[in-house]
């Protein structure tokens, strides 16, 4: 089995050549596939994973990093699957806090009610490229979208309980509270993509 780790990015924020080291050191050999334009991140997804030779495939944000049995945990999770979603962690200097979904068991319905999937914990099927792909459109929530698309269309979730990814918090993220004006303009944008699929499909605008 071989996984592919995509790098999504539009510049290097000072936190690349540490996620690109927590590839390097993983217990398994990955290819490393950076996606850099100044597009957003569906597009850079979207044009590494056609890319993709292998099997598999997991994203990582330039800023954020793997613990180094990541890769190798959730191969051994995958079987049956079609992608899956496991635990992470989040930190901020030396303060560092575990995140566990509470529902572990994701359906439609229920991950439309609630996004309970830590989004950097997942990894995919590379075959699902041709039948579901990220939303170029989006600016925030892409993460969200994809599995919703992705369940939609009759993929398989599994979950594996460990932590797989180390999530870095800091004040440029989009989802941070202190740019007001972005943590609002991020909560319009959930509920837009809830919207599109409230009727069991995606909208047509």
């Amino acid at each position: 089995m071989s996984v592919s780790v995509i790098i999504p990015y539009k510049e290097d924020r000072g936190y690349l050549k540490e996620a690109i080291e927590s590839v390097e050191a993983q217990t398994v050999q990955c290819e490393i596939l950076l996606s850099q334009s100044e597009n957003n991140v569906g597009y850079n997804l979207n044009k590494a994973i056609a890319q993709c030779s292998t099997e598999f495939w997991v994203y990582l944000c330039d800023d954020d990093i793997l613990p180094k049995d990541s890769i190798e945990k959730r191969l051994q999770a995958m079987k049956g699957f079609d992608f899956i979603h496991s635990n992470g962690m989040t930190f901020r200097k030396s303060l560092t806090r575990i995140v566990k979904p509470q529902i572990t068991d994701i359906s439609f319905s229920r991950l439309l009610k609630k996004n309970h999937i830590f989004g950097g914990t997942c990894m995919y099927r590379t075959e699902w490229r041709d039948r579901v792909q990220w939303d170029e459109s989006l600016w925030t929530g892409e993460e969200f979208d994809y599995h919703l698309n992705l369940l939609l269309n009759g993929a398989q979730i599994g979950y594996l309980d460990e932590v797989t990814y180390h999530y870095r918090i800091h004040n440029a993220q989009k989802s941070s509270r202190k740019n007001a004006d972005n943590f609002i303009r991020r909560i319009r944008a959930i509920k837009d993509i809830r919207r599109k699929y409230d009727n069991g499909q995606p909208g047509n605008d």
